[in-house]
């Protein structure tokens, strides 16, 4: 029998409310004695889901901890499928320190990070899938991510990945049954075969095209706002977050390091990365600066070039933007209020299709002509980058491993059926992806990736 566990289930600090929450067997047990209620003689009589009024009393000299509200949800409906427990203090470290005491000196063992939730999953209360949407819910930083757990968490993509791995199962028990009963089952058809196969690997296909709008609405989208010295890039900065962000100069090269800040674009956070001017310098700091802003480039994924739309192209500035054109990327035309000396039809015969030029003329903080154009832009991009937000996504690098994989060994099995092989020759790799899928809900996974995930969480949740 697992042992009952307590912790803090709300940030530790001064607050309204403070909820201490256990769960296991014992939980109404070690709960009662310490908990004196208005309405009844004990905790232990209490009717589930019924949330009481009393004090918290120490039970080594009977002084009140606090006033407090109490409910006890009985399994195996509750979010761990265990009793449950959960008693809400007044947010101070005083009374919540001694209330988590009082409830381990009475046999409660304190909780390991994300020991609830993987309770929880343990008792088939969640997939894997969905534990994983509960951190990502709380850690959600746009509301493009918040959804995006929310329908994780309410089995999007494990009532998708569920229903690929019985299509593989169906597929495997059909061949199987032949093998073993072939006297007496029919052979399957070959082209019937090829046909399902053919169906399962255009759907895991689609959920790996679909997998950069996954991470981009889970985590944001890295924009690196890169370009030559004095270009505008730091006034461009401080332009889309609506302060003075960046220092700004006219001299050359005041940008020394990547600064990082975060907006929100039609629901998707963007990271935004101020970077250094790309040029050959002599100066040891600025070289540096150079340095990190090509590792920030190496680890973007939309780009803003900014342009000084008053000259002419540089050599660096083509070799910037030939290295670019095959990520996500906006061209920045700054300056436009000087007369313009950029050959857009040379920069246009650098870019690929209907990629955005926005003209700015953001030469000081104070001049943020085209920033609505820019946004607009930026609009249109992510929409692209994430129109099938509302679908099933995979939103983590396990679970785009995990599909990729199976993928595999499904076109595997439909090169060895089309070189003539056996039907026997199909199972091992029909099975080896099952297996892949079968590890990304959970329904057959090992401790080591459990332990991973779980480690991710915080105390309580």
């Amino acid at each position: 029998m697992a042992a009952t566990i307590v912790a803090l289930a709300t940030p530790v600090g001064e607050g309204g409310i403070g909820i201490l929450r256990l769960s296991g067997s014992k939980a109404l047990e070690i709960a009662s004695p310490a908990l004196h209620l208005h309405s009844l003689t004990t905790f232990s009589h209490a009717e589930s889901r019924k949330l009481y009024y009393g004090h918290i009393i120490d039970p080594t000299d009977n002084s009140m901890v606090d006033e407090v509200l109490a409910v006890w949800m009985k399994a195996p409906t509750t979010y761990t499928g265990e009793d449950v427990v959960e008693i809400h203090c007044h947010s101070g470290m005083i009374p919540l320190r001694r209330t988590l005491e009082i409830c381990i000196d009475a046999g409660a063992i304190l909780a390991n990070p994300g020991e609830f939730t993987l309770r929880a999953f343990q008792n088939g209360r969640l997939d894997l899938t969905q534990a994983e949407a509960v951190m990502d819910l709380v850690r959600a930083k746009s509301e493009a991510s918040g959804k995006q757990a929310v329908m994780q968490l309410k089995g999007a993509l494990g009532v998708h990945i569920g229903a690929l791995s019985k299509r593989v199962l169906s597929l495997i028990a059909s061949l199987e049954a032949w093998i073993d009963f072939s006297e007496e089952v029919d052979s399957p058809d070959v082209k019937g075969v090829e046909t399902k196969l053919t169906e399962l690997i255009a759907s895991h296909r689609e959920l790996l095209a679909n997998a950069n709008a996954g991470k981009a609405l889970r985590t944001g989208l890295r924009t690196v706002i890169v370009g030559s010295p004095n270009v505008g890039k730091s006034s461009l900065l401080n332009a889309l977050l609506g302060e003075e962000r960046a220092i700004i100069s006219e001299y050359p090269g005041t940008t020394r390091d990547t600064i990082t800040e975060q907006i929100d674009i039609n629901g998707v956070a963007l990271i935004l990365c101020d970077t250094a001017g790309m040029r050959e310098s002599t100066d040891p700091l600025e070289r540096l600066g150079v340095l990190r802003s090509l590792q920030a480039i190496d680890e973007g994924e939309l780009f803003l070039l900014v342009l000084d739309g008053s000259r002419k192209l540089l050599r660096e500035e083509k070799e910037l933007l030939t290295s670019l054109v095959s990520h996500p990327l906006i061209i920045v035309a700054n300056k436009s209020d000087l007369p313009a000396a950029i050959d857009e039809e040379e920069l246009t015969a650098l870019l690929p299709p209907l990629t955005p030029i926005v003209h700015t003329t953001l030469i000081s903080s104070d001049s943020s002509k085209g920033v609505a154009d820019l946004v607009a832009a930026l609009e249109r991009l992510i929409c692209g980058l994430t129109a099938h937000r509302e679908t099933a996504l995979l939103t983590r690098e396990r679970h785009v491993v995990a599909v990729r994989e199976a993928l595999l060994h499904l076109e595997q099995a439909r090169a060895s059926l089309l070189s003539g092989m056996t039907f026997d020759c199909l199972g091992l790799d029909l099975r080896l992806a099952w297996t892949c899928l079968a590890e990304l809900t959970g329904e057959a996974v090992s401790q080591t990736i459990v332990d991973t995930i779980f480690a991710e969480f915080c105390i309580g949740k």
